[in-house]
């Protein structure tokens, strides 16, 4: 497994940030560098494995198109509720179409649970259009608000 290239200022070390990555059911904000100069963010589900993050992207989708045109992108993962903690970093991509059908599907399962929904349905029924996208990260930082948020809960309760 590579070693994540995570910065001495991270709140997580990197075991702690591979469990984050591994356990969180929240999509990741990508960022890619748009034809007109300007960032395209967009949100994708995405699995971590062995130092990587992956995700499915389809075929003819503007997302596949820009990163074709520029491997390097920005992402974050990070919930929008109290506790306030997250990772975001930048990396490098790589698109393939091997193994895509069974990226999704593994994708669709850790999202959804199942793939009896009539989303799950459709989605799977484009596999062979899709696209998988592997990040690898150029470096990687979290931040942790856990302490600071139940040290406020705890002040203002009184």
């Amino acid at each position: 497994m590579p070693a994540l290239p995570v910065k001495s200022d991270s709140a997580f070390n990197p075991e702690q940030m591979a469990a984050f990555l591994t356990g969180a059911k929240i999509p990741m904000r990508l960022a890619c560098n748009g034809s007109n100069g300007f960032p395209l963010v967009a949100s994708h589900w995405y699995q971590f494995e062995d130092g990587l993050l992956y995700l499915a992207v389809h075929c003819n989708s503007h997302v596949a198109a820009l990163l074709q045109r520029n491997p390097r992108c920005g992402f974050e993962i990070a919930a929008d509720t109290v506790p306030y903690r997250g990772v975001r970093g930048q990396g490098t991509v790589t698109l393939g179409r091997e193994g895509a059908g069974a990226r999704l599907e593994g994708l669709i399962l850790h999202y959804l649970g199942n793939t009896d929904s009539k989303l799950a349905r459709w989605l799977l029924s484009r596999a062979s259009e899709e696209y998988v996208v592997c990040i690898a990260p150029i470096w990687i930082t979290s931040w942790d608000y856990s302490p600071r948020m139940v040290s406020q809960d705890n002040t203002d309760s009184g």
